[in-house]
């Protein structure tokens, strides 16, 4: 990975490259983080793919910084690496990833005062976006739905049994709605794309920003990151069906949505990422749990049953 420093610093000229260190973190998209000598956190962070989508990508950044620039990296510049490959370069963050600050949590409040900071910080993300025109869409939600359910049933998958009915039915329910006034979601909120320092939250990893306008979705990411990786000492039934509660409460979506809308909504979530994560080796784990919660919808929609039970499902640590 020596090649990565190298590769910055003809970029980006900063003294003494030798005392860098690089380390890789492997998601679907590789991110390299340059670290300086004696330094915790790192002070650049790289990434490579093919030009458009770089380009995409920092002028996205771009913008969401000079809007949120407490919660998002500054980037700092594209650099034409080969024929095919740009190099994306932007600051670092100051701040702690889950895995350093889940062993801290000493209690179940605690958990919950982070999943309130974070809900705020969405809310926040939400209005700033949503304030750009460009970021907003008129959408029909219930031909959403159909639109994404028809392009999940064209991949090589069985269909969970039931899947027309529960399709039609719950897409009439997004009809009762109506078109609505949709903003770009973040795509991928979860506990394991953000930084903590002290109070101050960190936002990274925008390669799904704008994929999807469906209300909640974020949401639901967030939702299931905060069980999913709560310590285990914490766990319960409890706790998990408060940290939906809350999430949608602070938000005010229960004040805009009845419960058969969420439900519906949730189920675009559940099929979005089904689509998004099929074929990719690195969420493989991710793409079957989807799979299994999309069988679990269908089988408890025929029966009448309590959808909620879907949510109980686990997402891998690697998503």
């Amino acid at each position: 990975m020596r090649g990565v420093i190298d590769a910055v610093a003809k970029a980006v000229p900063f003294s003494s490259p030798e005392t860098y260190t690089v380390a890789c973190i492997r998601t679907s998209n590789p991110t390299f983080l340059l670290f300086a000598e004696d330094s915790e956190y790192p002070e650049y962070v790289v990434k490579f793919g093919e030009s458009a989508a770089m380009g995409v990508a920092y002028q996205n950044q771009s913008e969401l910084e000079s809007l949120l620039p407490e919660y998002i990296a500054k980037p700092i510049l594209l650099h034409e690496h080969s024929d095919n490959q740009t190099m994306f370069v932007q600051q670092g963050l100051v701040g702690e990833p889950w895995f350093v600050i889940t062993p801290r949590i000493q209690s179940e409040q605690q958990w919950r005062d982070l999943g309130r900071r974070l809900t705020n910080v969405l809310q926040q993300f939400h209005q700033s976006v949503g304030s750009q025109d460009k970021w907003r869409r008129p959408m029909l939600m219930g031909a959403e739905l159909l639109n994404k359910a028809q392009e999940y049933a064209r991949l090589p998958e069985q269909l969970p049994q039931g899947w027309d009915d529960v399709i039609q039915d719950n897409s009439l329910v997004l009809d009762e709605l109506g078109t609505l006034d949709c903003v770009f979601q973040h795509g991928d909120y979860c506990v394991n794309n953000i930084l903590c320092n002290g109070e101050q939250v960190g936002v990274i990893d925008f390669e799904f920003f704008g994929k999807t306008l469906m209300p909640l979705h974020d949401e639901f990411s967030l939702m299931h990151s905060l069980v999913c990786f709560v310590p285990s000492q914490f766990q319960s039934e409890s706790l998990s069906t408060s940290v939906w509660t809350e999430v949608l409460e602070s938000n005010g979506f229960s004040n805009q949505f009845q419960d058969k809308h969420v439900k519906a909504l949730y189920l675009h979530f559940l099929i979005w990422w089904a689509i998004e994560t099929h074929g990719l080796v690195l969420r493989k784990e991710w793409a079957q749990s989807c799979r299994h919660a999309l069988e679990q919808f269908c089988q408890l929609h025929q029966q009448q049953s309590d959808w909620y039970s879907v949510t109980e499902w686990q997402a891998p640590g690697t998503k």
